[in-house]
């Protein structure tokens, strides 16, 4: 499904395993490549050479001393001088060779991003994913979107930056290369129409992200028009205050075009009447679609009848959270357990459903399962934790485990140890254990090749330019220090690399990812 753009901190010692799943939908497949190859078909930077964090990062995020610098050459009147101030900065040696511009939530004038964006349309570097999320542009949102359109860009974040104009739409057809965006956040309903249009005429793009967007009446218009693209793949209409009538024929329209992966999290779907619901199932699932997530829709009610429909389907992916399904009597939990992992799923989401006192039976389920990759966050497991690892383990075909915010402290070494005799390649056990846990537990992992145990996501701090937790730098810097050559670990930053974090990571074995 649809994820935020994320930079990753990878140890590693051995070359990644092969993807897991069907073909059509199979994640990236990782390589030793060059900085130049580094950039795969999803727009995911991909570096498995360890002196090119140093040499070689083709991931930039401006530092305080950037953004100063292109502020001040910014606010200068007068073009030619503007230019030649940039030129004598030396500016264009710090950004050379980088491939993905991370200007999240950065404080530069609209001018200054004007400056930036025509310095890169020069053709002296190459952007090809730009991240210009979280920048209240208003405004300026349309002369900053055209400027950078000049470029190479094939990935394009936009998400909320309150934009309210109707020239957005045009500007969309200017990016010849785009193939993945997101306008997410961005009250563009009454404009959606323009933007489904643009987006069939791009005949480029092919993973869109329009949640957050408060369709509203416009949502059948919008999903007959885009569904008629050729291009697209991957659409995410998640949050967008959809009315119960219209959901029937969003999803008829859905099921007519070559889109195979669908979010339509959050759009109260639990308010439907039973045979609009099974209307809306029996359609989605009798199309292309091979993931699809419906979390956050007050589902409980209607488990039953969509694990079915989902068993049914030739469904791969599936995200459930969010649902409230511990509210479930037991037999009806167990009901839907039963149809759910007797289907085709390769990948199953259960996170935040309240589910700790059914967790040994949710392990049983998946563990018998064909499931090759479960979230399960989120669900306050706690002492329950010891037991469902003890189960979940003795599955055959579990690879990816995500196990994080799950309160786990208290029987965290049991976990821990449990997991590490797994045949696990992925886990998850972020945001459960105090920094020494951490540092006791990463020497009992010998066999997965990748453990995240330390997640500086929920920091708010981490990622920005000039301003870093001293207790996230700490806990990375120690954790650094007690690294196993043996035990690959991520650590992942939703906002970006920043000077500190590079400082700190410099001088050890280090892949970016």
């Amino acid at each position: 499904m649809w994820k935020k753009l994320k930079a990753k901190i990878k140890f590693t010692s051995k070359e990644p395993k092969e993807a897991k799943g069907e073909d059509i939908l199979k994640k990236p497949q990782y390589r030793m490549m060059t900085p130049e190859e580094a950039i795969d078909e999803y727009g995911v930077a991909v570096v498995h050479d360890p002196s090119v964090l140093k040499k070689h990062n083709v991931y930039l995020r401006l530092t305080s001393d950037m953004i100063e610098e292109l502020n001040s050459i910014a606010s200068i009147p007068d073009k030619s001088a503007r230019s030649c101030l940039l030129e004598q900065s030396g500016f264009y040696k710090k950004i050379l060779g980088k491939t993905i511009l991370d200007l999240f939530d950065t404080p530069l004038r609209a001018q200054a991003f004007l400056l930036l964006a025509e310095f890169i349309s020069t053709g002296i570097i190459s952007i090809d994913i730009l991240n210009l999320s979280c920048n209240n542009l208003r405004q300026d949102s349309a002369p900053v979107l055209k400027a950078f359109a000049k470029s190479t860009i094939h990935t394009l974040n936009f998400s909320n930056n309150c934009v309210n104009e109707a020239a957005i739409a045009d500007i969309i057809m200017c990016y010849k290369a785009l193939h993945t965006l997101d306008l997410s956040g961005n009250d563009l309903g009454k404009f959606a129409l323009l933007v489904a249009a643009s987006i069939v005429n791009s005949d480029t793009v092919q993973k869109f992200n329009f949640s957050n967007n408060n369709l509203g009446e416009n949502s059948v218009l919008f999903v007959e028009i885009i569904a008629t693209s050729q291009m697209l793949r991957i659409l995410d209409l998640s949050n967008n205050n959809l009315n119960s009538q219209h959901v029937v024929a969003v999803a008829q329209y859905i099921a007519k075009s070559n889109i195979i992966s669908f979010a339509f999290s959050g759009n109260n779907l639990g308010q439907l009447k039973e045979g609009d619901m099974i209307e809306f199932l029996k359609i989605l699932t009798n199309s292309k679609l091979r993931e699809l997530d419906l979390s956050s829709n007050k589902l409980a009610l209607y488990a039953e009848t969509v694990a079915q429909y989902i068993a049914k389907s030739n469904i791969i992916s599936f995200v459930f959270s969010g649902n409230n399904l511990g509210q479930l009597k037991e037999g009806d939990m167990i009901e839907f357990l039963k149809i759910l992992t007797n289907s085709k799923l390769h990948e199953l989401d259960l996170s935040s459903n309240k589910l700790a006192l059914y967790a040994e039976t949710v392990a049983n389920y998946v563990a018998k399962s064909n499931i090759i990759s479960f979230v399960f966050s989120d669900n306050n497991l706690g002492r329950n934790g010891e037991l469902f690892a003890q189960i979940i383990i003795t599955s055959q075909t579990l690879r990816e485990l995500d196990l994080s915010s799950n309160n786990l402290a208290c029987c965290d070494l049991a976990v821990s140890r449990t997991l590490a005799t797994s045949k696990l390649d992925t886990l998850d056990l972020s945001d459960n254990f105090s920094c020494y846990t951490i540092l006791y537990v990463t020497g009992e992992f010998t066999r997965v090749d990748t453990i995240k145990l330390l997640d500086t996501s929920n920091d708010p701090n981490i990622g920005r330019p000039n301003y870093c937790s001293n207790n996230s730098l700490a806990q990375l810097q120690e954790m650094m220090e007690y690294q196993h050559d043996q035990v690959p670990i991520t650590i992942e930053i939703v906002t970006g690399l920043t000077q500190e974090i590079v400082q700190i990571i410099g001088d050890y074995n280090v892949c970016l990812q």
